[in-house]
């Protein structure tokens, strides 16, 4: 995102969030800020639409061709912006940590503590700042982040040391294509023992179906990575409180899905955190967040 700076207060300047940065341009129009979002040219329609529908200029460059990085690094000296991270900036990733907080909430009210937490990986922004904030209070939870099969960059960077980079390839799985992860996203994950998972595009589609059928959520495909993950896996998890962090936007990608035979693991509570809006339809805190966890009863009956 990048914001052009004002006259008047210092947070109404300019700022540059790399990709699918409506948050960003939300956040600037509440503020009297203007920004512009860098996307990548094949960018679904539906995440441009959202950034303009606030007020954000689109600046599109070709992942084959360009670096995100230098043109946004070239936009802030041109226009004399300020540059806002979209992941690699520890108050963008303390800004996230507001969905761990909200599932730890959750957890608490139905009288839950969580065995795992599963969260979708890009450049590791949510994913450092949920595993973060939820371990803070429950440190014996199992922390995972999952990746598309094939890029760990993530899982790499972990077991190297260092910050890993993979392709810059069109995905299905856009929302966690980022072809990096962050210095600081990095540090944050190393310090909890992270295990990473990666799932494939069919596997993102089940997660997809079994949203919209049983747990009536429209996610998009790198939004549903974690729960894709949680039901190919669900051997590993089965009796186990997990939570699942996971996102919006489904646009192109939510037509045309064909139900499926329940995928979804069986004996499971679900909690659901939605995108909170106010009556000027302003979104005040972010995100879809799962937390399943181990009971009696059946899915149906849970949610009944």
């Amino acid at each position: 995102t990048t914001v052009s700076p004002t006259r008047t207060k210092p947070w109404q300047r300019a700022r540059i969030c790399k990709y699918a940065g409506s948050c960003a341009a939300a956040s600037a129009r509440m503020t009297g800020a203007t920004a512009t979002i860098v996307m990548p040219q094949d960018a679904p329609q539906i995440k441009v639409d959202g950034c303009r529908w606030w007020g954000a200029e689109v600046v599109f460059y070709d992942p084959a061709t360009q670096d995100r990085e230098v043109v946004g690094r070239e936009l802030v000296e041109q226009r004399g912006l300020t540059l806002v991270h979209p992941y690699d900036d520890p108050r963008v990733m303390s800004g996230q940590g507001n969905v761990g907080l909200e599932i730890v909430d959750q957890l608490r009210e139905g009288g839950h503590a969580p065995d795992a937490v599963i969260v979708p990986c890009s450049g590791g922004g949510l994913s450092s700042g949920v595993i973060t904030a939820v371990r803070e209070t429950h440190p014996g939870a199992a922390p995972f982040v999952v990746e598309r099969d094939g890029y760990p960059k993530m899982a790499r960077s972990l077991v190297s040391g260092r910050v890993e980079k993979v392709p810059a390839v069109p995905v299905f799985l856009d929302a966690i294509g980022s072809p990096t992860v962050g210095e600081h996203t990095l540090a944050a994950l190393s310090r909890h023992g992270v295990t990473g998972l990666e799932v494939t595009d069919d596997q993102a589609r089940v997660a997809m179906r079994e949203a919209a059928r049983t747990l009536k959520l429209v996610v998009e495909p790198g939004g549903s990575a974690a729960l894709a993950a949680l039901i190919a896996q669900r051997e590993r998890f089965a009796g186990q409180t997990v939570v699942v962090a996971s996102g919006g936007y489904p646009g192109k990608y939510a037509t045309g899905l064909p139900l499926s035979l329940k995928a979804m693991p069986e004996h499971v509570t679900v909690y659901h955190a939605g995108t909170k809006r106010t009556d000027t339809g302003l979104v005040t805190s972010g995100g879809r967040v799962l937390a399943v966890s181990a009971t009696g009863k059946s899915l149906d009956e849970a949610l009944a």
